[in-house]
């Protein structure tokens, strides 16, 4: 049996990290798109279309609201966008 010689192994060894970091990389590139398409489908479910049954499977029943300005939980945000549009 013909053993391999170490430069050609070691070669071998680059082009095979090489690969696994691209891949990595390209999973990172496709997981970061579907986040983005998840977020601008939630954002495009309740402020353009208002489909608030449609927008509870993005929002959780358990969701935290920071702003003080908006009432607490999913059904506060909810009813911001419910209301009527101040000019």
């Amino acid at each position: 049996m013909r053993s391999i010689p170490w430069r050609l192994q070691r070669k071998d060894a680059r082009a095979c990290r090489m690969c696994k970091e691209y891949e990595e990389r390209t999973l990172m590139k496709t997981k970061t798109e579907e986040n983005k398409r998840l977020v601008l489908e939630a954002f495009d479910t309740l402020f353009n279309k208002r489909d608030y049954a449609a927008a509870e499977k993005f929002w959780s029943p358990n969701y935290i609201q920071h702003s003080a300005h908006i009432a607490p939980g999913r059904e506060g945000l909810f009813n911001l966008v419910k209301s009527p549009r101040r000019r």
